[in-house]
């Protein structure tokens, strides 16, 4: 889905099974596929096949729709939908309700399953991704000369705050990792990972095209030099599988109106 950020279009083809030449000239117009990956892995994502009933079971859509901007705008579950609509009947029964305490510990709960920590303590609940960032990056005390990676076009909810500790920090640097032309960002992650790198913030999958990040090589190679491993996972956690007591970053951080609600 995230191939479709390109441009933010809710495209729907009624009743078709194959893509002819016609639909991949649409989808060349639409979205500018230029690189040849790019083009190959949005045609074999259409191909895909789930089995017979899946969408049914899980999503409401007319008839023959066919919906490819999930990366704009996910369709929300019917199980999403079916908690939403609890939570607004129980209002109508406030005395019934559980504590908001109860509530975010349930929430801290979850989540914590959900990365493979299995400690609610070591969850925190705030209003935004940029925000719970913003707090790892106040709390952390580069050495002078010390580097920070990011990606190239990375997300600002995951930028802005190392800009701004680079910033305040003794002749720290913000090191970008450029875009690589086969769309592995490991290999070049790897290389720049040495000892004067303080932080690596990166996300699973690049919220431009769905590139890869190997987690568990970069966290590897973030272990062996003593560097904090900050990951975004709001492109991917919920839909890729993410263990955290393998990777062990330093810090997560991921809204929840993404694959969360699935």
């Amino acid at each position: 889905n995230a191939f479709f950020r390109y441009r933010q279009f809710n495209v729907r083809y009624q009743g078709v099974t194959e893509l002819s030449d016609s639909h991949l000239e649409l989808l060349d117009r639409l979205f500018l596929l230029d690189q040849t990956q790019h083009r190959e892995a949005v045609i074999s994502a259409c191909r895909m096949r789930v089995p017979r009933g899946f969408a049914d079971s899980h999503w409401r859509f007319s008839p023959g729709t066919r919906y490819f901007d999930g990366a704009g705008r996910g369709p929300l579950p019917l199980q999403s939908q079916e908690a939403a609509s609890q939570a607004i009947a129980d209002c109508a029964h406030p005395a019934s309700l559980p504590s908001g305490e109860e509530t975010v510990q349930n929430i801290r709960t979850h989540f914590a399953n959900l990365v493979g920590i299995g400690d609610a303590t070591s969850v925190a609940v705030t209003p935004s991704t940029s925000y719970a960032m913003s707090l790892v990056a106040r709390n952390i005390e580069l050495k002078a000369g010390q580097r920070v990676i990011v990606l190239e076009r990375q997300s600002g909810s995951n930028v802005l705050m190392w800009q701004d500790l680079v910033d305040r920090s003794e002749s720290a640097s913000l090191v970008v990792i450029s875009k690589p032309a086969d769309l592995d960002w490991t290999p070049p992650l790897l290389s720049a990972i040495d000892s004067s790198v303080g932080v690596v913030s990166v996300g699973n999958v690049h919220w431009t095209d769905g590139s890869f990040v190997d987690l568990e090589s970069v966290s590897d190679r973030c272990r062996v030099v003593g560097a904090a491993l900050c990951l975004d996972l709001t492109q991917s956690l919920g839909a890729m599988p993410f263990d955290g007591s393998r990777i062990r970053p330093a810090f997560v951080a991921c809204s929840t109106h993404k694959w969360i609600h699935s």
